[in-house]
């Protein structure tokens, strides 16, 4: 089986052929910016997670001391108030 291709067919060839690989590299800079602008997304929820985390710690924390400090007061006051007898 000879075949003949002619010159349409020989261009037309070559056309798709350099499309394939010029639309396979282009998949495969589109594809490394994505997992690129991925990861940076992952770091950037990972960050404000911890800094919403770390935030709301801190307002518990404060009143937890806040609590705890007017406990201690009420208990000084009791114990005055139980030591010294008028």
């Amino acid at each position: 089986m000879n075949v003949d291709l002619g010159f349409i067919e020989w261009c037309i060839g070559g056309i798709l052929t350099v499309g394939a690989a010029v639309s396979g590299y282009l998949y495969s800079e589109l594809n490394k910016a994505d997992k690129e602008q991925a990861d940076k997304l992952a770091e950037f929820k990972t960050h404000v997670a911890a800094t919403y985390s770390t935030r709301s710690e801190m307002k518990d924390l404060g009143a937890d001391l806040k609590r705890e400090i007017r406990e201690t007061a009420d208990d000084l006051k009791d114990f005055i108030k139980a030591t010294i007898k008028p």
